[in-house]
């Protein structure tokens, strides 16, 4: 499915004379709810609180 998107990408990159950036997205949601058994839990984190 995303074959296109990579080649795509391969040349543009390719075709590019100057730096590329490549950037990640890091986010990630926390979905809190009262009575989460019902939804399901996706991760536990730590959570460090001051």
């Amino acid at each position: 499915m995303l074959a296109g998107h990579f080649a795509a990408t391969a040349m543009r990159c390719a075709a590019s004379e100057g730096p590329i950036l490549i950037l990640q997205d890091a986010t990630e949601f926390i979905y809190g709810r009262a009575q989460p058994g019902k939804i399901g839990f996706t991760k536990t984190i730590n959570v460090l609180t001051l």
